[in-house]
């Protein structure tokens, strides 16, 4: 991936995650967030290593996988938060209903 590129899983309720490595070739961190776009937990992740990456939460509701090292890189650490209206202004420009998403009291302002 680029540098400061990256995928993020969007659910649509907080629960406990889990990820894993299945045809991925390149190491990876990901970072579980809360609904309300709190980082809570950061895990280092091996390349083609099918070991679930479970997250200790139970209210994760984003996972965000960036390339090993971009955490601790780019000073992020658990207490960060994701820009959720950021977030929501991408679903809405793929034309994707973020009330899906985010509650009215977890909805960015």
């Amino acid at each position: 991936m680029d540098t400061d590129h990256g995928m993020l899983f969007v659910f649509k309720n907080p629960q406990k995650q889990s990820f894993y490595m299945r045809n991925t070739k390149i190491p990876l961190h990901i970072g579980y967030f809360t609904s309300d776009g709190t980082l809570k937990e950061i895990y280092l992740m091996y390349p083609e290593d099918e070991t679930p990456i479970k997250s200790i939460s139970s209210s994760i509701q984003f996972a965000l996988e960036m390339n090993k090292g971009w955490f601790a890189n780019n000073q992020v650490s658990p207490g960060a938060k994701l820009d959720l209206d950021a977030v929501q202004k991408a679903f809405e420009a793929r034309g994707i209903d973020g009330t899906l998403y985010f509650s009215d009291s977890d909805q960015a302002k």
